[in-house]
């Protein structure tokens, strides 16, 4: 914030090396979900903001946002409002069908250039399933991507309250599975268990959620840079409506993940030939065009449990300056 004009930039003194690249789709989905989160709190207090994407050289640059006043809101409670409220949960979900008012907010936030879409039937859930499952068993057998999955890992309380990471506590593991991941965060561990089969174990417990699904929703776009920034808005703002609706919410991005990798020769040799298939099969399933790509699939339903650990998000003075 500049006293005029806010800006969004990748942080690379505190992020480089240790997340997605700045240019990655994942970094430019949360671009979005940022935009989408500043638009619902900037309301709140009665301020529209108009968002500029920037098309520059420099790609650490994303967006310039110029606040107006518009109708102050009443005082209210922040802590009440279904922007503070957004949660991730991979625990299990019902087997009951998602409501009407669900399926039209899902249908509503699909626009001319972004596709949303809706499956319900258990046919295509299971198929879905079967993909991610083969798209893991790849993941697993990647020593990149294990330990860079590893490093995400957040066990003790400390490293919890660094507000970032993947906090174990909120994966549904049995007895002794946080013990068992530590084990196997370290890469030589993990290739002893593969020669016996253990990718085979973890790709189906990862894609075990999505194929008893009661919903799951698909977000494609083109692979422009502007749409998956917007597509990363829509994600989060559908996001918050449904919590708001008590359906509960887990991201799914090892396809569209797997599938940039291939398309940037990332993939271990090995793997190559499978992951083209797994390619041929998500765009025959999803039905994405040439000049289309997957960004994002949500496994949606309503919680078995009512309590559940949501993760901390990180302070405002590591994302936030103001030369006010």
């Amino acid at each position: 914030w500049d006293n005029k004009k806010i800006s969004i930039h990748y942080d690379i003194k505190r992020v480089a090396n240790t997340t997605f690249p700045a240019d990655h789709m994942a970094t430019l989905i949360g671009i979005g979900s940022v935009i989408e989160n500043m638009n619902q709190g900037a309301k709140i207090l009665g301020i529209e903001i108009k968002w500029q994407l920037l098309d520059t050289d420099n790609i650490n640059d994303y967006a310039l946002g110029t606040p107006s006043k518009i109708e102050l809101k009443p005082s209210i409670s922040l802590e009440s409002l279904p922007l503070f409220k957004r949660y991730t949960n991979r625990l299990k979900y019902k087997k009951e069908k998602i409501s009407n008012e669900a399926r039209q907010i899902i249908k509503d936030s699909t626009t001319s250039k972004i596709q949303v879409k809706l499956y319900e039937e258990s046919f295509d859930i299971k198929k879905l399933g079967k993909i991610i499952n083969e798209c893991s068993e790849i993941r697993f057998q990647t020593k990149e991507v294990h330990e860079w999955l590893g490093k995400s890992f957040r066990f003790s309380q400390d490293e919890v309250k660094q507000g970032d990471g993947l906090d174990i506590a909120t994966i549904d593991l049995p007895p002794g599975g946080s013990i068992f991941l530590k084990f196997i965060s370290d890469w030589k561990r993990m290739s002893a268990l593969n020669k016996i089969g253990g990718y085979k174990l973890l790709s189906h417990i990862d894609a075990t959620p999505i194929s008893v699904a009661s919903a799951i929703v698909a977000f494609i776009s083109s692979n422009k840079r502007d749409d998956i920034i917007k597509t990363g808005e829509i994600i989060t703002k559908l996001w918050i409506e449904l919590n708001d609706l008590n359906i509960a919410v887990q991201p799914y991005f090892v396809l569209t993940d797997q599938i940039q990798r291939l398309e940037e020769d990332k993939v271990p040799s090995p793997f190559i030939e499978k992951m083209k298939t797994i390619k041929v099969e998500t765009n025959h399933f999803f039905d994405i065009k040439e000049t289309e790509q997957l960004v994002m699939i949500l496994r949606i339903g309503y919680p078995k449990k009512e309590k559940w650990v949501r993760s901390q998000r990180l302070m405002k003075e590591k994302l936030y300056s103001s030369s006010n």
